[in-house]
Parts: structure tokens; C-alpha cells; sequence
């Protein structure tokens, strides 16, 4: 299978930014009312969600709406305040030395990946990154040498919080480095589990957990600076990449934390060798079309 990325250099919200919108418009829109309307957050309840908890994005926020056309259930979406539940995937780590090196891949069902790489200039900071959500961040680093990364936490509980494409968006527009990061990721809530690896300029790195946890209603936030990060370090949670409760996917998930530790736990230092065990399984997953339907009937489609 072969997958097409775009690379698009705009420094605000133009043209470019409407193509994009455009192009995933439909898909998003039918993920985002699957469970309906009601189900979803008031467009002031979202943007007072905003204005209280990442109050610098607001005119970018309210620039970006504008660029969708306006319209009410655009805004509402493009908050990413309390959205459904998003799909788990992807494994990262951050391999230790003279130039520690961050490593990520994405091992979730190809029609999902959004496959938008944007350059730019939102708030007077460059920002690379690869997007999703329309704006929000899977990865990606900002002009003053800050490099994140997400992977799914392991837990399907969601809980009231923004998205997190959203809040790392917010990381690259706000923060300089590493522990800039990390008080931002305890401050601002996020509906979901993830793991989050950062990497800054002076070499400072950590693998963060935040979100909900099984069942867990409060908001909780733990951190790892181990040397290689695999994020599941943080909680005997994190990291678990299935949400199928079934008894071959509980060992696969097991397999899988077992092998990301001691694989690149074993290639420290060693950022190629490190690289290459992420095209490995099971660090690399071959989603088949059963796979996919799992995770299209689990966490919706986008």
C-alpha cells in the first residue's frame, strides 16, 4: 500500500488551510455527529472551555473558524472540546546520547491518517508538524527546538477535556522547551489517555501520561525521564495499544509492551538500529481490513 503525505508551507489560515478543510470536511463532520448532536459541546461552552484553559489560542482559534466558512458545528469541532473517542495506535520512544533522538511511528489503519504536513507561522512562531484533526498535532517541532510526540495511553475511558491534537498544538505555539511542556500537559485537561514524549533543544527529554485511565474520572498526570521513553513506563497502563478486551489482544498487548521496552532499551544510544526495530513487529502493525473495522466500530471513523 502506498500513501500519498502532502508538505504545505502557509503561515496563516488561507487558501491552503481551506483545501485541507475541504478535503476531510465530510469524514470529520460524520465522526464528529456519530452519536449525535446533543452528544456533543455548545459552540460557548467550547470556546469558554478554551478561553479558560489555552486563552492564547483563542484569536487563532476564532481565525481558523473563520477559515471553515463560519459556521456553528465547524467551531464546535474545531475546538476539540469533549469530541468522541479517538482511535489508539502509534509507538514512540526517545533514544539517549550526545544528540538524544525521538522516534515515532503510525501503526493505525491507514484511512485514518489524516497525511498533512503544515509549515507555519500561526502566532509569529514557526511550527512543523504533522496534523490532525484539521490544526491539532500528532508530531512535530517548533522554532525553538521543542519536539513532541503522541501515542495512545491505553485506556478507552474519555472524560471532559480538549483533544489532544489540539493541546500539542498549544505546546508548539506556546512553549520554548521541555519543562514548559510538561506544565502545560498538567494544566489543561484532555478527554483521553495518551503518552506524550518530548525532546527540546538542550537535549532535556521526558515521556509524559496524561488524560483518564480505566475507569477513572480525575485527571491524571505522571512523568518519566527515563533515557528510553517507551510512554508505558509512566503507568502499568500506558502504552497498552488495543482497546479490544479480548484474550488474544490482552497478549498481544502484553507482546508488545515486552518487546518496545527490551528492544529499545537494547539498542540505547543507537538512534539507527533503535529506528529500525519500528519497522518491526510488533513495534510495526499490520492492520488488516478486520482490524480496521474493529477500530471503525470501537472509536468511529474520521
Amino acid at each position: 500500500m502506498e500513501i500519498t503525505f502532502d508538505a504545505i508551507d502557509e503561515d496563516r489560515p488561507g487558501a491552503k488551510w481551506r483545501r485541507i478543510f475541504d478535503r476531510h470536511w465530510h469524514g470529520y463532520s460524520r465522526w464528529f455527529l456519530g452519536e449525535g448532536i446533543r452528544k456533543r459541546s455548545t459552540y460557548l461552552a467550547s470556546r469558554r472551555a478554551l478561553r479558560q484553559h489555552m486563552p492564547e489560542l483563542v484569536p487563532l482559534y476564532e481565525e481558523i473558524c473563520a477559515a471553515a466558512g463560519g459556521g456553528d458545528l465547524e467551531a464546535r469541532f474545531l475546538s476539540m472540546w469533549c469530541p468522541p473517542a479517538y482511535i489508539g495506535g502509534c509507538s514512540q520512544a526517545i533514544v539517549d546520547g550526545p544528540q538524544p533522538v525521538m522516534i515515532r511511528n503510525y501503526d493505525y489503519g491507514p484511512k485514518l491518517l489524516e497525511g498533512t504536513w503544515l509549515r507555519s507561522r500561526y502566532r509569529g512562531k514557526r511550527v512543523v508538524a504533522m496534523i490532525d484533526s484539521l490544526w491539532g498535532v500528532l508530531d512535530g517541532i517548533n522554532e525553538d527546538g521543542l519536539s513532541v510526540s503522541l501515542s495512545f495511553g491505553g485506556s478507552p475511558t474519555v472524560q471532559e477535556g480538549f483533544g489532544i491534537p489540539l493541546v500539542l498544538r498549544y505546546v508548539l505555539e506556546i512553549a520554548p522547551d521541555t519543562p514548559s511542556a510538561i506544565a502545560i500537559l498538567r494544566r489543561v485537561p484532555i478527554h483521553m489517555a495518551y503518552s506524550i514524549a518530548l525532546l527540546d533543544r538542550a537535549g532535556h527529554h521526558a515521556t509524559t501520561c496524561a488524560g483518564s485511565f480505566w475507569g477513572r474520572t480525575d485527571r491524571r498526570f505522571c512523568q518519566s525521564p527515563a533515557t528510553a521513553a517507551p510512554g508505558w513506563r509512566c503507568e502499568p497502563v500506558c502504552g497498552e495499544h488495543a482497546c479490544d478486551h479480548t484474550a488474544a489482544a490482552a497478549a498481544a498487548v502484553v507482546w508488545h509492551r515486552q518487546f518496545e521496552s527490551q528492544a529499545v532499551a537494547g539498542a540505547l544510544g543507537r538512534p539507527r538500529p533503535a529506528g529500525r526495530i519500528f519497522f518491526q513487529p510488533a513495534l510495526c502493525a499490520r492492520i488488516n481490513s478486520a482490524g480496521g473495522e474493529l477500530a471503525r466500530r470501537k472509536h468511529g471513523t474520521r
